[in-house]
Order: structure tokens, then C-alpha cells, then sequence
């Protein structure tokens, strides 16, 4: 009798302990569940506060010591990359002003060539090119021959063409009649004048030369 008494006692003190801990487990998920969903706890763990990440570093020190040299050497990259950009940059500039001043050389060495091409061109030219003696009748040089007094009064008028050869250096050597004006004073006047005459001297390039022109002569008579 005494031992089933002492079996029930036991019993009860073990359905009580039991009961007990049941009732303490229960009650401590009571408190560690939390009403937010895991929609909301997601969120809060991917967007976290300042105040967290602070929290969390302080917490993390090596971690945060991590990230710092993560963020420093994207920096640097970022740094390279627009170094990068400069130099190249910088090199196409640079190649566009050597393009630039080659184009300017090239245009300049261009325009020199074609002006001394031009030059040589006229050197050339005048080097082959013949000019005649020149003249101005009625000049200090070059004066008209005096109308003869008996001719004025017998009315004699009419035209002549002396042959005229002048020396390299503007002088004449001789004239010759080509054609008469029908009156012999007036002829021999107009030889006598035209060899006093000067004359600029005809050239062959840069040289001068002789030469040989007819001259025409007319006498008038003017009311």
C-alpha cells in the first residue's frame, strides 16, 4: 500500500515538472515570435538604416575594414579609367595637331614649290622672250624732223619709211630710205634728225641687242 501511495506521488510530481516545462517553452516562443512577415523582414534586411549599418560595423570592424579597401580600389579604378580616357584623349589630340601641322607644312611647302615653279616659269620666259627698240616721236630723244621752209612754200607734203639699225645700246648705226615721200629735201631732213635719235635699246631676255625698225615720217601742211 505504502509503495503504490509513493507511486502515485511520483507520478503526479512528474506530470507536474513536465507540465511545467511544457508551459515555459511555449510561453518563451510566445515571446521570440515576432508579428512582422518575412516580406518585411526582408526588406529591413536589404535596405538597412544608417543607424544599423553604423552598428553593424562597429560590430564587424574586420568587415568594415573590407568594404573600405573594396570602395578605395574601385576608386583608384574609377581614377585609371578616366586617366585612360584623358591620355587617349590627349593622344587623338595630339595626333590631329601633327595631322594639322603636316597639312599646314604640306600647304606651305606647296605654295613655295608653285611659287618658284612660277618664278622659274617666268625666268624661263623672259630668258626666251624678244623685245624691240623703243621710241617716242615728238620727245627730246626722239624729236620730229623740221618741216623745210621751201617746202612749206611750194606745198610739198607726203609720207616716208626709213630702216633704222640701233645698236645694243640704244644708238642708231643707219638709216636708209624704204620708201620716199616723192620730195628729196624732205627725205634727207627726216635721215639726218632720225640718226641723232636715242632710243631704248631692244633685249633677248636680260640682254640687249640690236635691232632694226621702220620708222614712218609725215609731213602736213595745216591751213
Amino acid at each position: 500500500m505504502l509503495n503504490l501511495t509513493n507511486n502515485i506521488i511520483s507520478f503526479i510530481l512528474s506530470a507536474s515538472v513536465h507540465s511545467l516545462i511544457v508551459a515555459f517553452i511555449i510561453k518563451g516562443e510566445k515571446l521570440i515570435k515576432s508579428d512582422t512577415s518575412m516580406i518585411v523582414v526582408n526588406l529591413v534586411e536589404s535596405f538597412p538604416s544608417a543607424q544599423s549599418q553604423t552598428n553593424y560595423e562597429i560590430s564587424n570592424p574586420a568587415r568594415s575594414k573590407k568594404n573600405i579597401i573594396i570602395n578605395k580600389q574601385i576608386q583608384d579604378i574609377k581614377k585609371d579609367s578616366i586617366s585612360i580616357t584623358k591620355k587617349v584623349r590627349t593622344k587623338n589630340y595630339d595626333n590631329k595637331q601633327v595631322v594639322t601641322n603636316y597639312q599646314i607644312r604640306k600647304k606651305v611647302n606647296s605654295k613655295k614649290t608653285k611659287n618658284i615653279n612660277q618664278s622659274n616659269t617666268r625666268s624661263s620666259i623672259s630668258e626666251n622672250v624678244k623685245s624691240s627698240a623703243k621710241y617716242k616721236i615728238g620727245t627730246i630723244k626722239n624729236p620730229h624732223p623740221e618741216y623745210p621752209m621751201i617746202a612749206r612754200k611750194k606745198g610739198w607734203q607726203g609720207r616716208l619709211l626709213l630702216a633704222v639699225h640701233i645698236d645694243k645700246n640704244g644708238n642708231v648705226l643707219n638709216v636708209d630710205v624704204s620708201k620716199t615721200s616723192g620730195f628729196d629735201v624732205l627725205d634727207r631732213i627726216s635721215v639726218k634728225t632720225i640718226k641723232n635719235w636715242e632710243f631704248l635699246p631692244a633685249r633677248y631676255g636680260e640682254s640687249n641687242i640690236e635691232d632694226y625698225l621702220n620708222i614712218p615720217i609725215s609731213f602736213k601742211l595745216i591751213d
